[in-house]
């Protein structure tokens, strides 16, 4: 049973649900996307490490200690004193390392396991200052190969990290909320892409797998629908709690009125 909203359910993108919500959805595009594919190809879920440094404040005893050794300053009347003003006692920030694990999509050619196209499904981590910028450089390593590159972006809010120039979509007018988009290999200057506004479906784009074989259909909107009731969502998510980030005016009313009509609100 799909949910109520349709395209893209806009309460999916709350952080307590992203992370279910992308782990499942990249398991029903790969279920998807290997029903379509000839052979000798194969999809299958891959899974990349990101390091970052999480802040961890200790606030030090307020002693001070006087090293082994440090000379007594004397007086001018000769008599030895202790003239050291106290020092405000610094807070220390330990970094330590956490792991963030996130899967994505890899299209291989099954005999020599060769890759063939990446279909990334963006994150918050992703779309935050640290994430994007290892991101970023995992995706142009991708932009100079012979590999394929879809960037699924399902989040209206954070940076805009897809390769595709954020001007020059904002130059053709027209607005979107989520955006798909397509880098063929070996077309450098050359981008598809599908900008969807809320209100839209969700589109069924293509695949490219190589010269020789054409491209396949990935339908976005009905793996959403199916993730809707695999992952229980009707049950799960609240209508009732402020999005993030929040919708515009227009867009809220009628969300609000598309709720009232599924009665979820």
């Amino acid at each position: 049973m799909p949910g109520p909203f349709p395209g893209m359910d806009p309460y999916l993108e709350l952080p307590e649900n992203w992370r279910g919500v992308h782990n499942l959805l990249i398991g029903i595009l790969v279920e998807q996307l290997n029903e379509h594919l000839p052979l000798p190809f194969a999809a299958m879920a891959e899974e990349r490490c990101y390091v970052f440094q999480e802040e961890r404040e200790i606030i030090p005893d307020l002693g001070v200690v006087r090293p082994f050794g440090l000379p007594r300053t004397p007086s001018r009347s000769g008599t030895a004193v202790l003239e050291r003003a106290q020092v405000t006692p610094a807070e220390v920030m330990e970094l330590e390392p956490v792991e963030v694990k996130q899967r994505f999509i890899n299209i291989i050619a099954v005999r020599d396991r060769e890759l063939i196209t990446t279909i990334e499904l963006l994150s918050p981590v992703n779309k935050s200052r640290e994430g994007r910028r290892k991101y970023q450089r995992k995706q142009s390593e991708i932009l100079k190969s012979d590999v394929h590159l879809i960037e699924i972006d399902l989040l209206r809010g954070g940076e805009h990290t897809a390769h595709i120039p954020l001007s020059r979509l904002q130059k053709r007018g027209k607005a979107w909320d989520y955006l798909i988009c397509l880098h063929r290999a070996h077309q450098r200057h050359r981008v598809e892409y599908w900008a969807v506004p809320l209100p839209q479906k969700l589109p069924t784009i293509t695949v490219p797998l190589t010269q020789e074989v054409a491209d396949i259909p990935l339908d976005l909107q009905a793996a959403l629908d199916t993730l809707y009731d695999r992952g229980a969502y009707s049950r799960i998510l609240d209508y009732n709690q402020p999005l993030r980030p929040a919708l515009s005016a227009e867009n809220q009313s009628w969300a609000d009125q598309i709720l009232h009509e599924a009665g979820a609100q």
